[in-house]
């Protein structure tokens, strides 16, 4: 009944507190309605958007802080 949304400190550094809120106020709502797969998937096309932006994709040099694994508890 709960859930998390992580981002690592550059991403949050950038992309602030409203990004992480309006992801969790559309998750949950579609939790509400028992839309599960359609949470993760709009959860996740939402922040790839963002994301995209902030952070061009390039390979040279960089490396994830966090795993991309879900994680369930």
């Amino acid at each position: 009944r709960k859930f998390a949304v992580i981002g690592d400190q550059g991403i949050h550094e950038r992309c602030g507190d409203a990004l992480w809120q309006t992801v969790v106020a559309k998750m949950t709502d579609h939790f509400k309605g028992e839309r599960f797969t359609e949470a993760i998937v709009e959860a996740v096309q939402d922040l790839g958007e963002v994301l995209s932006v902030q952070f061009p994709a390039t390979t040279e040099g960089q490396k994830n802080e966090l795993p991309d694994d879900v994680i369930e508890g």
